[in-house]
């Protein structure tokens, strides 16, 4: 096992000049110092940040006298801590000392028997938990990484160093550490809480690094990912049937969803209720919200359907089981909604919406259709992209004139606002819990029941595997997004070479 730390650190020199005073192994130290870059590796976001939270329950698992080696290494300035730890709720934060922060980090090989065999438990238990959760999370121990990315990388921060390029040797860093945690296969990856999202070492991997996976030691893979999957799944949240508890077609509906979190369940539910009744009023902290939500009714086991041939319960163990609104409360819904696309307006509005995303146009037209309105044009579809999510997931009071074009270009759209009268964050974790279940609970499970022998991987919308199998992922990805929906998406696929 390898592990991270500062290429400037003179580990055994510093031992040798400042004995502690118990007996230790050095590859305690490089473990606990290598934490900070694999806690960085789990959150992008906490790249440049220079504390990082580290669970010391969790390190007591590994090294039980942890307090020894870490005592140590805040003395010797190696380490620092905010020292600011709350039970049950917040983990002291730790980071590199000031001689060691922005610095290109090299790997060291642990080979202590004792740490090796307490670190082999440690994984076997938390990764018994996410094959219990996803049986197809072992698939990814077949991917590997190029033996030449290594050094590529080693040497972007060799330059990096040279021109004091600090986010450049951060973001190396950051990759560096993400290869390896492929490399290792230690990490099998997880759902989050929030919205049942996947996120493991291959879903984290930057997009420029793809291209060093491996399958079997050879790079044949093949991305195929679905165009348009966010305005896509949109067209759920405007189709009346999505929201009938009676409806008991293929389609995915609302009684179907499987939730995370309990708390988005209950914000998600109110919010839905409430669609049409504005009883409901606009809070800009996701903190709060009204856990009292009315009785529930469970639902059975969902039956497949004959044709896919995977079993009669697509649940997932990591996802509580669904629940139903009471019909009665869901029936203003229904009928708000076919109020709604009574209009003329709203109707061609949603058919030109689902023409463009099931043809994997919509963010050339999107693109085109703002230029006429506005006269400026965008310089890139990331760019377009950005812009249009910032409008759709932006706060139902903010009013500025960009937001008004959009909803212009599609004027069904409008309806949208109303998902975020209780809270704003509501919409776009109901859309990532609706794409959750789309690829983890129907294509991927369908995809391992029936075809076992396919390794593959996924990066939320998208499912890599080697070049051969890519005609029956991309069936899967059409089968059940059809059945899903009621559209059939377009695809794109990209050889990682």
């Amino acid at each position: 096992m390898k592990v991270l730390f500062p290429e400037n650190l003179n580990l055994k020199q510093l031992l040798e000049e400042n004995p502690p005073g118990f007996n230790y192994k050095e590859d305690k130290f490089y473990y606990i110092i290598g934490l900070i870059w694999k806690q960085k590796e789990k959150n992008d976001k906490l790249i440049n940040r220079k504390l990082v939270p580290i669970c010391a329950k969790l390190l007591q698992g590994v090294i039980k006298d942890y307090h020894q080696y870490l005592k140590y290494l805040l003395d010797n300035d190696v380490l620092r801590t905010d020292g600011q730890y709350i039970p049950e709720f917040r983990s002291c934060h730790f980071g590199f000392g000031e001689k060691y922060i922005n610095q290109p980090v090299n790997y060291h090989e642990i080979k202590d028997y004792c740490l090796l065999k307490n670190l082999t438990k440690r994984y076997d238990q938390l990764n018994n938990k996410k094959r219990t959760s996803l049986p197809y999370a072992d698939k990814q121990k077949k991917f590997g990484i190029d033996s030449e990315a290594f050094e590529k990388i080693r040497r972007r921060l060799e330059v990096a160093q040279v021109h004091g390029w600090t986010k450049a040797i951060n973001r190396n860093n950051f990759k560096l550490s993400n290869l390896l945690a492929i490399e290792e296969h230690n990490d099998l990856g997880s759902c989050d809480t929030t919205s049942g999202r996947f996120h493991g070492p291959l879903t984290r991997q930057p997009r420029g690094c793809r291209r060093f996976n491996t399958y079997n030691g050879e790079k044949n893979l093949v991305a195929i990912d679905m165009k348009s999957a966010q305005p896509l799944l949109y067209a759920l949240l405007f189709d009346p049937e999505f929201y009938d508890p009676t409806y008991s077609g293929d389609k995915f509906t609302l009684a179907k969803i499987f939730y995370a979190s309990d708390q988005w369940k209950a914000r998600i539910q109110k919010t839905i209720k409430n669609l049409f009744t504005g009883n409901e009023t606009y809070s800009s902290k996701p903190w709060e919200y009204d856990s009292t939500v009315s009785s529930v009714i469970p639902l059975g086991k969902e039956e497949a359907s004959p044709k896919s041939g995977y079993g009669q319960d697509t649940r997932l163990p990591h996802i509580p089981p669904p629940i139903m609104i009471p019909e009665s409360e869901l029936s203003p819904v229904i009928s708000g909604f076919s109020e709604f696309l009574s209009d003329p307006v709203n109707i061609d509005s949603l058919n030109r919406y689902k023409t463009e995303v099931s043809s994997g146009n919509f963010w050339n037209y999107y693109m085109e259709e703002y230029e006429k309105r506005t006269g400026r044009s965008f310089k890139t579809k990331k760019q377009a992209k950005n812009f249009f999510w910032h409008m759709i997931y932006s706060r139902p009071e903010n009013k500025e004139r960009a937001k008004e074009i959009t909803f212009q270009i599609f004027p069904h759209l409008r309806l949208l606002e109303r998902f975020k009268t209780i809270n704003h964050a509501t919409l776009p974790i109901l859309m990532q819990t609706i794409e959750s279940n789309l690829f983890l609970n129907h294509i991927c499970l369908r995809l391992y029941t029936e075809y076992p022998a396919i390794d593959f991987y996924t990066i939320h919308d998208c499912i890599v595997c080697h070049e051969e199998h890519r005609e029956v992922a991309e069936r899967m990805i059409l089968s059940e997004t059809t059945k899903f929906i009621g559209l059939t998406p377009a695809v794109s696929m990209e050889y990682l070479k």
